[in-house]
C-alpha cells in the first residue's frame, strides 16, 4: 500500500509540476498573417472630351468698299453673341480640338456723303477652326494655357439695303474664308470629369461682300473680333 500511495505521490507532483509550468509558460499567439501586396489597377483615361461655349464678340472691320458711288466709309459693326460646340483629345500638356462657332445676325452700317448709314446689312459669321494648346501647368486647381487654331470662316450677308437709292431688301450671299486664332484662357476642374474653360481669343475671319445690285456691291474688308468666351469642357473616360 504504501508503494501505491509513493507511486500516486509521485503522479500528484508530477501533474502539479507540469501544471505549474503551463502556467508560467508564455500563451500561444495566433499564427501570423503575411500580407501579400494587392495588385494596382491604374485608372483608365482615354483622354477625349466634349467642349461647349458661349462669347460675346467685339466685332471690328478693316474698311469698307463698293463698286460705285456713293462710296461708304465709317462703317460700324456691330457686337454680337457667339455659340459654340466640338471635341478633342488631350495627353498630358497638350491638348487638339475641333470647333465650330455661330455669330447670328448682326448689323452692319456705313454712311456716304449723300446719307448717314446709306448701306445696311446682316451679318452672319460660321467659323470651323482647328486648334492647338500648351497648358502651362496647374496651380490650386487652375490650369492656364495659350493656343492657336486654322481654318475656315463662312460670312453671310443678308437685308441688303441702301437708302440714299432704290435698293431694297435683298437674298443672302455667302462667301467662304481662310480663318485664323489666337487663344489664351484658363481651366477649372468642378469635378473628377467636368472642367470650367474661359478664354479670350483673337478672330481673324476675312471678308464679307454683298450681292450685286443696280451695278454696285458692297465689301466688308478684313472683319475681326475681339473674343470672351466661357464654357465646359468634359472628359470621355
Amino acid at each position: 500500500m504504501s508503494r501505491s500511495f509513493g507511486l500516486g505521490l509521485s503522479a500528484v507532483i508530477l501533474l502539479a509540476a507540469g501544471a505549474a509550468r503551463a502556467a508560467d509558460a508564455p500563451p500561444l499567439l495566433p499564427p501570423s498573417i503575411i500580407e501579400r501586396p494587392g495588385t494596382v489597377v491604374e485608372e483608365f483615361r482615354s483622354g477625349w472630351y466634349l467642349r461647349g461655349d458661349i462669347g460675346y464678340r467685339l466685332n471690328q472691320v478693316d474698311g469698307v468698299e463698293a463698286k460705285r458711288a456713293p462710296y461708304p466709309f465709317d462703317g460700324e459693326y456691330e457686337n454680337s453673341f457667339s455659340f459654340g460646340g466640338g471635341g478633342g483629345y488631350k495627353s498630358g500638356w497638350f491638348r487638339f480640338d475641333v470647333t465650330g462657332d455661330w455669330s447670328p445676325s448682326t448689323v452692319y452700317r456705313a454712311s456716304t456723303s449723300a446719307a448717314v448709314n446709306d448701306y445696311q446689312m446682316k451679318l452672319d459669321v460660321f467659323t470651323l477652326l482647328g486648334n492647338v494648346y500648351l497648358d502651362l501647368g496647374t496651380w490650386g486647381g487652375f490650369t492656364p494655357y495659350v493656343g492657336g487654331g486654322l481654318g475656315a470662316s463662312l460670312l453671310r450677308t443678308t437685308d441688303y439695303v441702301g437708302i440714299s437709292y432704290p435698293i431694297a431688301s435683298y437674298e443672302k450671299t455667302s462667301q467662304w474664308n481662310f480663318a485664323w486664332a489666337l487663344t489664351g484662357g484658363f481651366s477649372f476642374n468642378l469635378a473628377p470629369n467636368l472642367l470650367l474653360d474661359a478664354n479670350y481669343r483673337w478672330l481673324d475671319l476675312g471678308d464679307a461682300s454683298t450681292m450685286l445690285v443696280n451695278a454696285n456691291q458692297l465689301t466688308i474688308k478684313d472683319v475681326t473680333a475681339h473674343e470672351f468666351r466661357v464654357g465646359l469642357r468634359y472628359n470621355i473616360d
